[in-house]
């Protein structure tokens, strides 16, 4: 009898819990008009959540399906110490003629135990009619520039307020400078955070507002002296980190009128309201600045 019991115990200490959701997709809420989208994705964890993956799709398609604009996601989420977490995201769509669109979000959770996972989704589609076509005339006139991720600056390098910038030092051209944006990679810190930087200047260039300065400044720092710091890796690695997350966070800010505004950010990295995706899961690979600087001799 007394084995029986242990075994029931050991029932449901290991197994049980991998049978119920440990991170459950509860609610999503969502808006998108002519300029953009955001979302507010709300997750409830219980114990003996550990890894939790979330992923979401939003497309602008047009009046014959056609794909006009696509942001994707998939990064494991740091599991809080709370019961529920919020998570925040918007997007700016690229350029389209007047028409009818429509936009079209799916967003899953997916919440992995070994043997298995547990998946939760929830979608939105919202109809548009943009410009001359949409009841209410022209698109809202934004009163001050968004601000915009690397993926928007890198599909539209005709629209950059500036043809070089200063990183780390030295000055780059344009060419140079799509270089480092063409590597959409996060396996390398050094390249992600550069290609944050580049973004967070075409923003200040643009006109966004200034919060990040500070930010922006260290950064530039820690990669002129990049081939002094990281004799010291772990302070190298936990730098890099630090700023990257506080540019990716800015870069994601979106327009001014939109969820993802009034973002206030401190040297420290710290972002109030919102949590970072894809910057807090870069695998850390300590390079010299050298090896960025090669690629543009």
């Amino acid at each position: 009898m007394r084995n029986n019991t242990l075994i029931t115990i050991l029932v449901i200490l290991l197994v049980l819990p991998a049978m119920g959701s440990a991170a459950t997709l509860d609610t999503l809420s969502s808006s998108a008009d002519c300029n953009g989208w955001s979302a507010d994705v709300n997750i409830n964890f219980r114990p003996g959540a550990f890894f939790v993956r979330l992923e979401y799709i939003v497309v602008m398609q047009d009046a014959g399906g056609m794909e006009v604009d696509r942001f994707d996601y998939s990064e494991f989420i740091e599991v809080p110490s709370t019961s529920a977490a919020s998570y925040n995201f918007a997007g700016v769509w690229a350029s389209a003629p007047d028409g009818d669109y429509t936009a079209v979000g799916e967003f899953t959770v997916h919440d992995l135990f070994d043997g298995g996972e547990n998946v939760s989704t929830a979608s939105f589609t919202t109809d548009l009619a943009c410009g001359a076509t949409g009841d209410s005339g022209d698109d809202p006139v934004v009163s001050e520039p968004c601000l915009y991720r690397a993926r928007y600056w890198h599909r539209h390098p005709e629209l950059w307020p500036v043809t070089s910038l200063d990183i780390g030092g030295r000055t780059l051209d344009q060419d140079a400078l799509m270089v480092v944006m063409d590597h959409n990679t996060h396996h390398f810190t050094l390249f992600a955070l550069t290609r944050q930087l580049i973004t967070a200047k075409l923003n200040l260039a643009n006109g966004g507002n200034s919060d990040i300065q500070d930010i922006v400044d260290a950064t530039d720092a820690l990669l002129m002296n990049f081939g002094e710091n990281h004799r010291n890796r772990g302070l190298a690695r936990a730098e890099a980190n630090r700023l990257m997350r506080a540019l990716d966070r800015y870069n994601k800010g979106g327009c001014p009128d939109g969820e993802m505004s009034g973002v206030t950010l401190s040297l420290d990295g710290e972002l109030n309201g919102t949590l970072d995706d894809s910057a807090d899961k870069a695998a850390v690979e300590v390079l010299t600045l050298g090896t960025i600087k090669a690629m543009y001799r």
